[in-house]
């Protein structure tokens, strides 16, 4: 008899027998004896937690089946730390069975009597217990609550009217259908072999057995210095380092590895026969590595040598040995069933959740950080079919990327569905299986390649690829027939393997031989995919770097944001296609064609990034034709009904880069690529907008926009270079109408849009639409030199960043005493004592514990409490105090000091002119000081031009060394123009500043110039009439005087409101809120007792800087109990928006 159907012929059994003893007649006589024997305990007065535990067990063994074993007080196994429950439940089962060991049936807990088990059912100590076990058995000995994978099955109470000695008698015996309930409870709990049925419980197991793994294996590694385990673990460690050059941490390499164990046991169970009996069963974990499947050698390699089997752990065996039983519990029909899909293909299904999962337990956002994401389908047809077409009517290939020569290169493959689909459309071009198998052999598995640096995506990608062929029939996978997807650092761009194994991992060391010859040797047509975003790149490899150094060449900028991944990963592909040269040495080497495909789905952040420029010059100029589908989606910068085709906050672009073979014009692209649009046709998805909507600006031109018109016989033969195409333009922000979009390019070419031809012109070189043809803007005088494109004409002469805290919770404070408590734990305890009272984790490049004590100790106490102690305008009319001696990465990390002095020397007195750069979105960033500010103070990176300079002079008599001299901060060239215009001449220096800072809020200059504002520092027009001037002087005045909260409106309709019941004694902590709980009805919600009244929409939703003003202000005081006076600071916030909303209102009369 098959091993699985004993089993299962047993379990019936003991179900049978279980039935039978847990009759109602049988459970009604045991529960009554263990109603008497809780009784008598209770009465004695002593009960506590543990006083009716064998009562408890009593009754258990009177109703359980005999071959289940209930262990009381069981010791702690090895490896299990504090998973210690008041009962372990074994199931004893036969040798000639299936299984060899005594099966763990479940865990039961106690709690005293009494206690509320809610809390319990989601705690830490049942939490702790389902990494071990699923099936658990809560109960305070009156109530029991059945748990499966977290989730409750049963809840049912005994005795309802408790143990009480005066209700608990004979007439409340357990009723009969209660007596049922719990039969059926405990036959599930002692008879049910728990399965795993649903993806959430799948994922939820998935992911918690692969943390406990990886954490019991950094535990491990650290607690065994000496051990073999110790020695092997840090040889692989040290080889997977070297030859990935990635560097990761010990932290991450235990990630990696639990991941990695985990998934691969769970494709080698998916793949096993269903009726057979699992080899998870048979193997011990020592042998783990064997149960594979033989198409992953390397990652078997991998674990081998990681895990040693001669020599591993007891936490590490005991979480290798709960894995197999957990895996085992997976209901393979069942979950294929549920996910609509075959048995094979669970896995690919669960890949993206399954690293969200681990995310959630790890506190982090490593998926996030690796640019982990799912493509959608509709984005991977629109690319891959688009190429296909390109291949064939631009680089001779008839058959795409059937033809010969045509070799294509994933860079970031990930779970390989960017090559999926590269082989549908290539067996879709061979309708015969005889070819189809020939297609397979000569064209899959030779010329298709795949790189990838993670073992849980390239198992992934290894399963989908494989199932495709295996439909069309071709199984014969060897040596000489494999799949061309390498594990790799895609930027690891050395041209030797320039490590040491001190480990070996020689299948890794092969796949790094054969990877590193196709980015140096091989030559690829294509290459695509979605590269990883991570501005936090980890990527700075020396070779990259060197690359990397064309895209910031002459930026002359102070902060260049190139470091993304996806960047690095787009120069990689530049490289690899048109230049190919070493690049650690920059020397060009000859390659036979110059040509190829470029296809990506990215962070759209290049195409309108201003420090992004020098790498769209290069783009540009590599290049034959670029098309650009800009889809938008950032939360933040786009409209809030503008969705995002990934869960992401950042906007993303479809991207497609053709460098023609030798010889060709390119001309004949244009007439197949620019449509009209009488010729589009929506889907049924897009029946929501009209067809019109995609070309309503067809008529319309801008400074570097015009619309090819394929009616035109005469534009077709225009050398466009450019096509650009905006979602957001065409009024198409729904998700499912994105796709829609992206489903019809694939299906009907890329002639299905009418694209904008934009005319790229130095110094920007726009991949967007730019409405920039107002020549006289950029006559004004700017706020302040832009030195990365040598423009002179400013009006400040000394300008800035805000001050960079590095550790924003440290520096800075609401008030004096906490941060002189903190300064106080600064001088007196050392540095490990700071970092644990702080919570304080690993210093970085410009901030560390060390260097801050320093910088408190020299400074702080020589000035005792004084001067150094300021206040720093850290948000909008959000003003803190901190501790501020200058220095560059001491208590600050990186002051702006030598900015910051203006003011501290003025004494408060001088004012300070807050802007941005580049801003995104509606302009509304300007903002007015009087003291130093953050880098943040009002969005993204704060500038500030002081009105005044402060500079030190020494004086004649030798008494008076010192002397302040107070400047006006203007430019020589704004002086001199101002000496001579006729209002500005007998101007101050406030009430330029004054008239200054009305523009910048006039809604009509915001509108007006918005496409400028986003590109450089603001430029003002002081070519108005003197009523003008005057008029928009006064109106700027009382802005400054608002905004520095020195005029407070008298305004009684906003005012601060108690409930009736709490005036006597207020609650002033503010409640953390929702929007929707936050502001209602006109009023601010407090907390339950405390609101202030006549608030409106505007005002709530004034926003500055990026910043809703009253919603951050609140946001940081979430769970913070206010003064008095900070209440009424609040209300006067309300009260100056009010104020300037008004104001604004008037701006808009004057003419600009």
């Amino acid at each position: 008899m098959d091993s699985r159907v004993k089993s299962i012929s047993q379990i019936l059994k003991q179900r049978a027998y279980m039935q039978e003893n847990l009759s109602t007649p049988n459970i009604l006589q045991a529960t009554q004896s263990y109603k008497q024997a809780l009784l008598d305990t209770a009465q004695l007065n002593k009960s506590n937690e543990h006083s009716y535990r064998t009562q408890l067990q009593n009754l258990l063994n009177t109703l359980k089946d005999p071959p289940v074993r209930i262990i009381h007080e069981p010791q702690a196994e090895a490896g299990q730390g504090d998973i210690r429950p008041d009962f372990k439940v074994y199931r004893q089962v036969d040798s000639t069975t299936s299984l060899s060991y005594n099966a763990l049936v479940g865990f039961i807990e106690c709690k005293k009597w009494g206690k509320r088990l809610e809390f319990d059912v989601k705690g830490k100590q049942i939490e702790k217990y389902l990494e071990v076990c699923p099936n658990i058995l809560l109960t305070d000995y009156n109530r029991f609550i059945l748990l499966s994978f977290g989730n409750v099955i049963d809840d049912i109470t005994l005795f309802p009217y408790g143990i009480d000695s005066n209700l608990f008698n004979n007439n409340a015996t357990l009723d009969s259908t209660t007596a049922l309930k719990f039969s059926t409870l405990l036959s599930t709990f002692f008879t049910t072999t728990p399965n795993i049925t649903s993806k959430d419980e799948l994922i939820k197991v998935l992911s918690t057995q692969s943390f406990y793994l990886g954490l019991k294996a950094r535990e491990s590694y650290h607690s065994t210095p000496r051990t073999s385990f110790h020695k092997f673990f840090e040889k692989t460690y040290e080889t997977f380092g070297a030859i990935t050059r990635y560097g990761l941490s010990i932290e991450e390499f235990c990630d990696l590895l639990g991941q990695s164990v985990v998934y691969g046991l769970l494709v080698a169970y998916l793949e096993s026969e269903l009726d057979s009996a699992s080899p998870l069963e048979y193997v011990g974990v020592e042998s783990i590595a064997t149960l594979l499947p033989k198409e992953f050698h390397l990652l078997s390699e991998f674990i081998y040598f990681s895990i040693p089997s001669f020599h591993i752990p007891e936490p590490v065996s005991y979480a290798l040995e709960n894995i197999k039983k957990t895996i085992a519990l997976i209901d393979k029909p069942a979950l294929a069933t549920m996910l609509n899909t075959q048995i094979e293909s669970i896995s690919i299904y669960l890949y993206e959740d399954f690293l969200k999962a681990y995310d959630d337990l790890r506190g982090s956002e490593k998926r996030k950080e690796g640019g982990v994401f799912y493509t959608p389908e509709p984005i991977i047809n629109c690319i891959c079919s688009s190429v296909h077409s390109l291949l064939k009517s631009h680089f001779n290939k008839p058959k795409g990327f059937l033809d010969s020569n045509v070799k294509v290169l994933d860079f970031a493959t990930g779970t390989g569905s960017f090559l999926a689909k590269v082989f549908e459309l290539i067996l879709d071009e061979e309708k015969s299986r005889v070819w189809q198998q020939e297609a397979i052999r000569e064209k899959f598995l030779k010329d298709i390649y795949g790189f990838e640096l993670s073992f849980v995506p390239y198992i992934v990608a290894h399963i989908k690829l494989s199932s495709i062929l295996k439909s069309r029939g071709f199984s014969s996978f060897d040596s000489e027939n494999k799949l061309q997807i390498f594990l790799t650092n895609t930027l690891d761009l050395s041209t030797q393997a320039d490590y040491q194994m001190t480990m070996p991992l020689l299948l890794l060391e092969e796949q790094d031989k054969l990877a590193r010859r196709i980015k140096h040797t091989d030559e690829v047509l294509v290459i695509m995919g979605n590269p990883p975003y991570n501005n936090k790149s980890k990527n700075n490899l020396p070779e990259i770097q060197n690359l990397l150094s064309t895209y910031k060449q002459g930026l002359n900028e102070t902060k260049i944001n190139l470091d993304d991944d996806y960047i690095k990963f787009m120069r990689f592909a530049q490289w690899k296609l048109l230049e190919r040269y070493n690049p650690a040495e920059c020397a060009p080497l000859v390659l036979d064609s110059r040509q190829g495909i470029m296809g990506f789905i990215t962070n759209n952040s290049y195409i309108w990034g201003r420090t992004h420029r020098k790498m769209r010059e290069s783009l540009y100029n590599a290049f034959d034709r670029i098309y650009i589908i800009n889809l938008h989606g950032d939360s933040e910068k786009d409209r809030k009904e503008d969705e995002n085709v990934f869960d992401i906050r950042v906007g993303v672009c479809i991207s497609l880069f053709i460098k023609y073979p030798e010889g060709h014009s390119g001309n004949s692209s244009l007439g197949n690529h620019c449509v009209d649009s009488t010729n589009f046709e929506r889907t049924a998805d897009l029946k929501s907008s009209s067809p019109s909507k995609f070309v309503e600006n067809s008529t319309s031109t801008t400074a570097n926009t015009r619309i090819v018109d394929s009616t035109n016989t005469d534009s077709q033969k225009v050398d466009s270079k450019i096509f650009y195409f905006s979602t957001s333009d065409n009024a198409i922000y729904k998700r499912a109408d994105k796709y829609a979009l992206l489903n019809d390019i694939a299906q009907k070419g890329l002639d299905s849009i009418s694209w904008q031809n934009l005319e790229c012109e130095a110094p920007y070189f726009w991949f967007i639409k730019r409405d920039l043809d107002s020549h006289e803007y950029e006559e004004f005088f700017a706020l302040a030199e832009d030195k990365a494109l040598g423009d002179s004409k400013a009006i400040f002469e000394t300008y800035g960043s805000g001050n960079k805290a590095e550790r924003d919770r440290i520096c800075i404070h609401f008030n004096e005493a906490d941060l002189h408590n903190l300064l106080h734990d600064f001088c007196t305890l050392d540095t490990e004592a700071i970092r644990t009272k702080y919570t304080l984790k690993e210093d970085s490049r410009d901030w560390s514990v060390d260097r801050a004590k320093a910088d408190v100790l020299e400074h702080f106490t020589k000035a005792e409490k004084s001067p150094l102690i300021q206040q720093i305008a850290y948000r909008p009319f959000d003003t803190r105090y901190t501790f501020f001696s200058g220095k560059s990465k001491g208590f600050w990390g990186t002051p702006s000091a030598k900015i910051s002095k203006h003011f501290l020397l003025g004494g408060g007195q001088n004012l300070g002119l807050c802007f941005t750069k580049d801003y995104t979105g509606y302009y509304e960033a300007p903002l007015i000081a009087d003291s130093p500010i953050d880098i943040h103070y009002n969005g993204g990176q704060s500038y500030i031009a002081p009105l005044y300079r402060y500079e030190q002079t020494t004086g004649d008599d030798e008494k008076q060394t010192h002397k302040l001299k107070k400047l006006p901060n203007f430019t020589e060239s704004f002086k001199a123009y101002c000496q001579t215009h006729k209002i500005l001449k007998s101007k101050s220096p406030e009430q330029i500043l004054h008239f200054i800072y009305a523009n910048l809020f006039h809604p009509h200059y915001r509108a007006k110039y918005a496409q400028y504002l986003r590109i450089g520092f603001p430029r003002i027009n002081f070519e108005v009439s003197k009523e003008s001037f005057e008029a928009l002087e006064s109106i700027g005045r009382e802005l400054v005087e608002l905004h520095l909260l020195r005029k407070i409106p008298q305004d009684s309709s906003i005012y601060i409101d108690f409930r009736s019941e709490a005036k006597s004694s207020p609650n002033y902590t503010i409640q953390k809120l929702n929007t929707k709980n936050r502001f209602v009805d006109s009023m601010l919600i407090l907390n339950d007792d405390l609101c202030i009244k006549g608030v409106d929409t505007a005002v709530y939703d004034y926003t500055i800087g990026g910043y809703k003003v009253i919603e951050k202000w609140l946001s940081y005081r979430n769970d913070y109990t206010c003064s008095k006076l900070e209440l009424e600071h609040l209300e006067s916030i309300c009260k100056i928006l009010k104020r300037t909303i008004a104001l604004q209102k008037e701006l808009e009369q004057i003419a600009l």
